[in-house]
């Protein structure tokens, strides 16, 4: 009988190896900055200024996925969910929008961007009021908290590096956030704002 605990031990640790081994290869390989570079982030670029681009909902479910991706990697990373929602919004899957960038409002209440976007979409549903909350919200944050997380953040500084917009002025965009904001805490009525990245 003393033979059964050692054998026991053993069969647990390979069942406990199997089962490591079978998550760790559904995780993706890739680096942000790999994905990336094949995923033309002007193309977000272009489609958040609501200009002609030839990222189509192919392209966008490509970046889709790629934020899925990095949720899975990284489920504590706001802007991953951010994007997400940014993704999901721009597709007009509203529901999945909202729950993601409700998601990255737990995790960082502090940035305009999560607020401003849950806004915008309640704005497409002819929500007024959950709308106008949202956007309330988004100007209650902290500019210098705002500047510093887009300043810090590894997504939001690939998808600029990544692109012709190298010379994005983060303070700039943080500025106009905070009019777009302001712009939608103030309708009477449904009007059609950009969803924004950051």
């Amino acid at each position: 009988m003393r033979w059964l605990r050692p054998l026991i031990a053993v069969v647990l640790f390979a069942m406990l190896t199997m089962v490591v081994a079978a998550h760790v290869r559904r995780v993706p390989v890739q680096s942000l900055d790999y994905v990336l570079a094949f995923l033309r982030s002007d193309e977000m670029f272009l489609l958040e200024e609501n200009r002609p681009t030839p990222c189509g909902t192919q392209r966008l479910k490509e970046w889709l996925d790629y934020f899925i991706k990095v949720v899975r990697l990284l489920p504590n990373l706001s802007e991953a969910h951010g994007m997400m929602g940014f993704c999901y919004g721009e597709l007009h899957q509203n529901d999945q929008a909202i729950a993601a960038l409700n998601r990255a409002i737990v995790l960082n209440p502090h940035f305009w961007g999560f607020h401003y976007n849950v806004g915008v979409i309640y704005l497409r549903q002819n929500n007024l009021a959950q709308a106008k909350e949202h956007f309330a919200k988004a100007l209650e944050t902290t500019p210098k908290i705002n500047a510093l997380f887009m300043y810090a953040s590894k997504i939001y500084a690939d998808l600029v590096r990544k692109s012709h917009h190298k010379d994005i002025d983060f303070a700039k965009r943080l500025q106009e956030g905070y009019q777009l904001s302001l712009v939608g805490s103030k309708l009477a009525s449904p009007a059609n704002l950009p969803l924004r990245m950051f």
